[in-house]
């Protein structure tokens, strides 16, 4: 019996321990107590505070299943997106908003490039735009 494209293309449950969530939900959220303790003044910090938190949440599902889902990466571009134009638009510097959206773009660009070539995943590309957009 082979697999039909919607049979591929559905969502799988994500299989982790009643145990493993909590513990993730507790190390997510001394994440970004920390993150927001180390950088409070900073206009930056529910961007930081919210990537520490998803982030974790990313990172333990990665470990469970060896993927990364949709549903946590994607509405993490609006949200880092809004977090940091509220930031740029409190400090009144619009610099650093660009200079995020520019390394997201070339992240993204460079991991693409990988996944076509190398067979990264698509979660990797995905989480590395992320990453590219905050640090940036």
């Amino acid at each position: 019996m082979t697999a039909t494209h919607a049979d591929l293309a559905a969502p799988r449950p994500i299989r982790m321990t009643t145990w493993a969530w909590i513990a993730t939900g507790v190390i997510a959220a001394t994440a970004s107590i920390v993150c927001a303790m180390r950088i409070y003044p900073d206009p930056a910090m529910p961007a930081c505070c919210y990537f520490a938190a998803v982030g974790t949440v990313l990172s333990a599902i990665d470990v469970a299943v060896m993927r990364l889902p949709d549903f946590l990466t994607l509405p993490s571009y609006p949200a880092l997106l809004l977090a940091l134009a509220w930031a740029s638009s409190t400090a009144d510097d619009t610099q650093p908003l660009f200079r995020g959206v520019e390394a997201a773009v070339v992240v993204l660009a460079a991991f693409a490039v990988q996944h076509l070539t190398i067979g990264v995943g698509l979660g990797d590309v995905k989480l590395a735009g992320l990453i590219g957009l905050l640090l940036g």
